[in-house]
């Protein structure tokens, strides 16, 4: 059983850091999409281009949105897998001072 309880703590440990990983690219990807628009703007006027900008600036921000709920996602499952290493700690340490 606790072999079991061991890998499920690895297991949540793991993909903690792999979410953490993807939430950091996606932070880095917008910048970048965000330094191109930037970019684009130099290059291109009219009112095609003011369209452009206003649909791609508002999907940017609720792309945002989805990744701010991300990170929100992340701290929770930050504090359950802390919280889980204690009740396990709690119950080893029991059963240890039984034993």
């Amino acid at each position: 059983m606790a072999d079991r309880l061991y890998c499920i703590m690895e297991g949540l440990g793991q993909t903690t850091e792999l979410v953490e990983n993807a939430i950091k690219n996606m932070d880095k990807d917008v910048e970048d999409i965000k330094n191109y628009l930037y970019e684009l703007d130099a290059m291109w006027e009219g009112p095609a281009h003011d369209t452009y900008r206003t649909d791609f600036l508002n999907d940017l921000n609720n792309f945002s949105e989805v990744l701010n709920r991300y990170k929100q996602l992340l701290i929770f499952k930050k504090t359950a897998s802390e919280e889980y290493s204690k009740a396990n700690q709690t119950s080893e340490d029991l059963v240890n001072s039984v034993g």
